[in-house]
């Protein structure tokens, strides 16, 4: 029973940051291949207060601070990429995943280079601190929660309905003085910010971090948790994310060896992404449900 508890609060985490990633790319269409580099600010800015500074009690601060950093990253790069021709957003996301990665690498001084960051405490909140499995369950629970409820709120809000004339006509949308690249680079910020608080729960809950779960295939990862579950829909989100984190444990519990379960949660992957493509390009929870309500 622990194990799923395990299972299940990790499945959150990516849950979570797979709804952060869809504000950006499905409701204003800005595809970027750099949602783990904001993912590691949150989880990097915990784990360097919480083992250097304050113990647990930083985890508000340090949630706090990533948000500013994202933030600020986020409204610099968003402004730089959208002036570039959309083939070019993917290009110059992909290069800001790069420089992450290598800096996490290579500021040892900080991140503790590739032998990581351990020993980060259990965050605390007021006068609880979440410590055990279950309370860990209930901490990503609460993160799934409010991620999807802003995911939920912009969608249904006035700037929600402009986003998505941005997504599909950006020229028509601008024609009618609609502030495009203001709408791309505040979603972007949005997400890259929800991104960081995923950041900061994940150390905190997994308590070792090293740059090897913030790569440019953890960005690549969750565009399919998005593309299958439903591209601009934040429950599809929310399920392809889960969907997606819970396979590889219900391979492993075929007992057929971790080996050939990883390779078969490869093939699966590959198998459910090109049915999902061929059969329902929209994903298992297309938009629409959302936006006739």
């Amino acid at each position: 029973m622990e194990y799923w508890i395990t299972v299940l609060t990790f499945a959150l985490i990516f849950a979570s940051l797979s709804v952060s990633y869809n504000i950006s790319v499905g409701y204003v269409g800005m595809l970027s291949i750099a949602h783990a580099a904001f993912f590691s600010v949150g989880a990097y800015t915990y784990g360097y207060l919480g083992t250097k500074l304050g113990g647990g009690e930083m985890f508000l601060p340090a949630v706090g601070l990533a948000i500013l950093i994202a933030l600020a990253i986020s409204i610099t790069i968003g402004a730089i990429i959208t002036l570039l021709p959309e083939n070019f957003v993917v290009m110059g996301t992909f290069a800001l995943q790069v420089i992450f990665t290598t800096l996490l690498i290579n500021t040892a001084g900080i991140t503790n280079g590739v032998q990581g960051l351990a020993g980060i405490p259990a965050p605390i909140i007021g006068p609880y601190e979440f410590a055990s499995r279950t309370q860990n369950f209930i901490l990503t629970a609460g993160l799934a929660l409010v991620s999807l409820l802003i995911a939920i709120a912009i969608l249904r809000s006035n700037i929600g309905l402009r986003a998505r004339a941005v997504r599909e006509e950006p020229a028509a949308a601008l024609s009618l003085g609609v502030p495009v690249r203001l709408i791309q680079v505040s979603f972007f910020a949005v997400g890259a910010s929800l991104a960081a608080v995923a950041g900061c729960v994940y150390a905190g809950v997994i308590g070792f971090i090293d740059p090897s779960s913030f790569t440019i295939h953890t960005s690549v990862q969750l565009l399919a948790m998005v593309v299958i579950g439903g591209m601009g829909n934040p429950y599809g989100a929310l399920a392809g994310g889960f969907v997606i984190s819970v396979l590889p444990a219900l391979l492993i519990e075929m007992n057929i060896g971790e080996g050939a379960a990883a390779a078969l949660q490869q093939i699966l992957f590959g198998a459910v992404m090109i049915l999902v493509i061929m059969l329902r390009p929209s994903g298992m929870f297309p938009e629409r449900k959302i936006a006739s309500k």
